[in-house]
């Protein structure tokens, strides 16, 4: 399995140009989570440039395992994204003055920029967390190839993180410099809510990354060769 160069430099220019359209949905929105989603969109990418250094010559196992790890620990900003469409409450898109009559939409050009820049981000970030599961399932292939089939749990400690970041507004280096707090907060919020929205967004990447793989999968005339 080797992830295309060229899928990897196109997302890497739809970064910077994602990036660029958050200074300009911010300065004509006036709304500073726009430009903060560029902040996530870098989080997003981290997990892939460090599934990439993986695939380098990295002789030391101690520092192996040590980047895999980060790998999983910052793989939730991938699809953290797309928990910010919840910033998109209370702008009004259509009215309805009478039951009566047929909805009437708003024109309001600067609120449908702020979906699409919302929903681009999700796609980007959506992309980047494929590819880093695609590469880290590469370089575990070889290396501990049992654990291989153990992958899909990353998506379900995803969910939980993701549920972390949002609720408990925790970020992936907790983990490293408070974690008996990440762990203790976690234990206290545990409820019904909390189960069902980690099931929900295990369930969110199982799909996208089901579906995207393919596109990272060997043909089988590469096999062949």
């Amino acid at each position: 399995m080797r992830l295309p160069r060229t899928f990897e430099s196109r997302l890497i220019w739809s970064y910077v140009g994602y990036v660029l359209l958050s200074v300009f949905v911010f300065t004509v929105s006036d709304r500073f989570e726009h430009f903060f989603f560029a902040i996530n969109l870098t989080l997003a990418m981290v997990p892939l440039w460090l599934a990439t250094r993986l695939l380098r010559e990295v002789r030391k196992p101690w520092m192996w395992w040590t980047i895999a790890l980060a790998v999983v620990a910052f793989f939730p900003n991938a699809f953290y994204l797309f928990t910010d469409f919840i910033h998109l409450g209370g702008t009004v898109f259509f009215f309805r003055p009478d039951p009566y009559v047929p909805i009437e939409y708003a024109r309001e050009w600067v609120d449908w920029l702020r979906v699409v820049h919302i929903a681009l981000g999700a796609v980007l970030g959506g992309l980047a967390g494929v590819a880093a599961y695609a590469r880290l399932k590469q370089v575990l292939r070889p290396k501990a190839p049992k654990l291989v089939r153990f992958l899909p749990a990353m998506l379900l400690l995803s969910a939980v993180g993701i549920y972390i970041g949002r609720f408990l507004r925790f970020n992936s280096w907790d983990l490293l410099v408070r974690p008996w707090a990440v762990l203790i907060g976690i234990w206290n919020d545990l409820d019904g809510f909390a189960f069902l929205f980690i099931l929900f967004f295990f369930l969110l990447q199982w799909a996208v990354v089901g579906l995207l793989m393919p596109m990272f999968e060997p043909t089988k005339e590469v096999n062949d060769v």
